[in-house]
This record gives C-alpha cells, sequence and structure tokens, in this order.
C-alpha cells in the first residue's frame, strides 16, 4: 500500500467564468503485490521482482475565476499497472537493515475530462514512471 502525489498551474479563460486560475493536485493512491528475489551477500541482501498494482488516481483542482469566484473540483479514475523492481538490504544488526529500492510503473491509461463552471478540468495520460525509496525496517 502507498500513494504519491504531484501539482500544476493552469491559466485560461472562458466566455462565462472570464479569467481563470486552476491549480491542479494528483493523490495517487496503490496496492501492489509484488514477487521479489533476494540475493544474500553476507550483510548485504540484493533483490529483484515485480508484480501488479490497482491504482487510484483523484484530481483535486482549486479554481479562482474573474467573474463566479472560488470553487473547488475532484474526479477519480482508477487504474491497473504492472511494476518492476530492484533493490538492496544492508544489515546493520542482526534485527535492523536500511536500504534503497528503485521501482517502475506501467500503467493503463487514466482519461478524466470534466467540466466545472465551465473551466475544462482533466488529465490524460498514464502513471509510467520512476520512484526511488529508502527503506527501514525490524526483523523478527
Amino acid at each position: 500500500i502507498g500513494g504519491f502525489a504531484t501539482g500544476e498551474e493552469f491559466e485560461g479563460s472562458t466566455a462565462l467564468a472570464g479569467e481563470y486560475d486552476r491549480r491542479d493536485t494528483i493523490f495517487v493512491n496503490t496496492l501492489l503485490v509484488t514477487v521479489k528475489g533476494e540475493l544474500p551477500l553476507g550483510p548485504v541482501r540484493l533483490f529483484i521482482g515485480g508484480g501488479v498494482g490497482g491504482y487510484l488516481l483523484t484530481l483535486q483542482s482549486d479554481i479562482e475565476t474573474d467573474r463566479l469566484g472560488d470553487f473547488e473540483s475532484s474526479h477519480s479514475d482508477a487504474v491497473f499497472g504492472v511494476h518492476g523492481v530492484t533493490g538492496a538490504y544492508f544489515d546493520i544488526t542482526k534485527r535492523f537493515f536500511l536500504g534503497i529500492e528503485g521501482m517502475y510503473y506501467h500503467t493503463d491509461d487514466i482519461e478524466i475530462d470534466e467540466v466545472a463552471a465551465t473551466v475544462p478540468v482533466g488529465y490524460e495520460g498514464n502513471l509510467n514512471g520512476f520512484t526511488i525509496g529508502l527503506t527501514g525496517g525490524f526483523k523478527f
């Protein structure tokens, strides 16, 4: 279970709303199932793996208009995808470890194409990309 967020700003105008500023925040919640293979090399364990997942994208738009005032719009879409992961863990002690992992996501396309008070609100594309994460843990 995980997630990430990003944002972007847009400017434009429509006949009814006049000039507008739109600030989008995209939240992505993930539920991933991953299979990993590990290669133990003393206190270091290298790993590689892959899996499938579900991704829920929520587009939150804050819109300021000249003629209609300020308002918010929220829309969601869900897609499936696959991912690959690689990295390494380093055992600090017998119980504690630190690690680094890189993950590549490849998902279906997302289409949110809405209008809020004549202001276009949308996202089209996929969630393909990379993440790099630091990990830490405790072994039982």
